[in-house]
Order: structure tokens, then C-alpha cells, then sequence
């Protein structure tokens, strides 16, 4: 769970519009979801917090985030 006071890194992770998670930072969540789908997912979540819409080919189709301000 997000802690109150900390600003720009913490996020929500979904999985086709349902929430899955909310992580006190990227590196948190990717670390939960490479224990889930394997791989190497910062830089992938990274992206889904700016806005990137995963390829259906992508191993995080399906998957968008939204960063906690």
C-alpha cells in the first residue's frame, strides 16, 4: 500500500481495467508482477505510467498503470 507523503514514484497497477495493486513505487511493482509473468518489467511499467498501451504480442498486454501524485 502507497504511504501518504511520498510523491511521483508510487502507482496502481490494472490488469484489463481491474486493480491488482498499489505499490509504494515502479521498482515494487515490477517486482511483483516479475514474480507473476517473469521477465524484466521496470522499464515496461515505466512506460505504462507515461501512457503506453502494450502491443497484444507485448508480455504486459492487458496491463496499464497510473501513477499516485
Amino acid at each position: 500500500m502507497a504511504k501518504k507523503g511520498r510523491r511521483g514514484n508510487s502507482c496502481i497497477l490494472y490488469k484489463d481495467g481491474k486493480e491488482i495493486g498499489t505499490f509504494d513505487s515502479i521498482t515494487e511493482a515490477a517486482i511483483y508482477l516479475e514474480s507473476k509473468i517473469g521477465g524484466s518489467l521496470y522499464p515496461g511499467i515505466y512506460g505504462l505510467c507515461d501512457g503506453w498501451v502494450p502491443p497484444e504480442n507485448s508480455q504486459l498486454y492487458g496491463y496499464s498503470a497510473k501513477r499516485i501524485k
